[in-house]
């Protein structure tokens, strides 16, 4: 139900992969994150954070049919592998390899499309930092009538979580938390972009299932429906007011944190010229507990991007987000995280390419800890065929906490490879 809003499609994702870069599961809005997490565009957020930046479950990075493959390979040197206290960083070596591929094929008006993503990460003295991360994903778009559409997607996603990213626990283990997400769902569409009312309707699933360090009361099912109507001022413009009724069930004994979330919002989304389109919205949701003893909770929501292409060879992208999250820890029952962050990319000829990003996270917990996570980075790639590219990349993550002990700065710093292969794409 968002629009095309990741900062780069493929070539993004094919040097965030090799460099050592987060799995993100775009394909359904849900997020995991590897142990090698440093985007290109930044370290991934939590869940709700990415599904309210990311493109919608229900669109295809591709326009073409065939099968298309890849894969990276990328040297990376972290200064603080496990992001303890300042003043006793370890620093390390790691190596990673990111194959992916995928098919994609047109049946009329209909098209269907799989594939597959992961990363092998192996650090040259931290052993126990070693991941193995992949998602398996499908979507299907189905175009039913003039003015209806049907959408359905899935993935599987089998990864660990990344130390110190938002959220995550002050109290680390030996080795990373491992998760296993799976989720699927639908929406429909009634009505066309070019139509003056369209209508959304979908519903969706996800089950989160740890698999390891004693984190299985973090285990849970959420459900969630949800829809959007939207009125169109102009072929470029329109405006929407949506809705969303999210059941979270954690599967576990004892204490519940169960709870129901409805959210509501209203917004605008345009594409004002050939060089600058958006999507921004605001809202409020409220958490209320199955169990009496937790206090319920409301916040004020907010998503967005506004891309820019500024000049032919120079491209912003703005994008922000506050969203409710899920609990990390036994002290907490929830937390709300913030996020507000600028990418750019810069290219000079037709072989060349800069980026660089900067992001500001805030994460309020109940218990009253706070943490400000800033990640910052920039790199240069250089094309030498049309399906290879060379680069580098160096990035930092800083976090600042209220929390004795919780702050860390990591310096990371990449050199990768990446191919990316097309096979009867027409």
């Amino acid at each position: 139900m968002t629009d095309n809003n990741r900062p780069k499609s493929d070539s993004t994702a094919g040097v965030a992969g090799c460099a050592g870069l987060a799995l993100l599961v775009l394909v359904m809005g849900y997020s995991a994150q590897s142990a090698a997490e440093e985007a290109r565009f930044g370290i991934a957020p939590s869940a709700n954070t990415q599904q309210a930046v990311s493109d919608a479950p229900t669109r295809s990075s591709r326009e073409q049919e065939g099968f298309y493959a890849g894969i990276g390979a990328s040297y990376s040197h972290r200064s603080n592998v496990r992001r303890d206290i300042d003043g006793s960083e370890d620093g390390d070596a790691a190596y990673i390899i990111s194959p992916r591929a995928g098919y994609k094929r047109f049946f009329g008006r209909h098209s269907a499309e799989v594939g597959v993503t992961s990363q092998f990460t192996r650090f040259q003295d931290f052993s126990e930092e070693n991941t193995e991360s992949y998602t398996l994903s499908g979507l299907t778009n189905l175009d039913i009538t003039r003015i209806l559409d049907l959408d359905l997607y899935g993935s599987f996603t089998d990864t660990a979580e990344a130390r110190g990213a938002s959220g995550t626990r002050i109290n680390q283990d030996p080795v990373p938390d491992q998760v296993e997400i799976t989720g699927y769902g639908g929406v429909f569409t009634l009505g066309r972009p070019a139509s003056r009312i369209q209508i959304e309707l979908g519903a969706d699933r996800s089950q989160w299932r740890y698999q390891n360090n004693q984190q299985e009361f973090r285990d849970r099912d959420n459900d969630r429906l949800h829809g959007r109507v939207y009125y169109n001022i102009s072929p470029r413009t329109s405006v929407f007011a949506g809705a969303g009724l999210t059941d979270i069930d954690f599967i576990r004994q004892g204490d519940s944190l169960d709870s129901e979330e409805l959210a509501y919002e209203v917004g605008g989304r345009w594409d004002a010229s050939a060089r600058t389109t958006g999507r921004v919205s605001v809202g409020r949701t409220e958490k209320d507990f199955d169990n009496p003893v937790l206090e319920d909770a409301t916040t004020t929501t907010l998503a967005g991007r506004l891309s820019w292409d500024a000049r032919p060879r120079t491209t912003f992208n703005l994008y922000g987000s506050r969203q409710f999250e899920e609990t990390t820890s036994a002290t907490d029952s929830f937390y709300v995280s913030e996020l507000v962050g600028l990418s750019v990319d810069q290219s000079f000829g037709a072989r060349w390419n800069a980026f660089a990003y900067y992001n500001i996270t805030n994460d309020e917990f109940e218990s009253g800890r706070e943490d400000q996570i800033t990640d910052y980075g920039l790199g240069l790639d250089y094309s030498l065929r049309r399906w290879l590219s060379i680069g580098a990349q160096f990035s930092v993550v800083e976090r600042d906490s209220n929390v004795p002990g919780n702050d860390y700065t990591d310096e990371i710093l990449s050199l990768f490879i990446n191919g990316n292969f097309e096979i009867g794409n027409r």
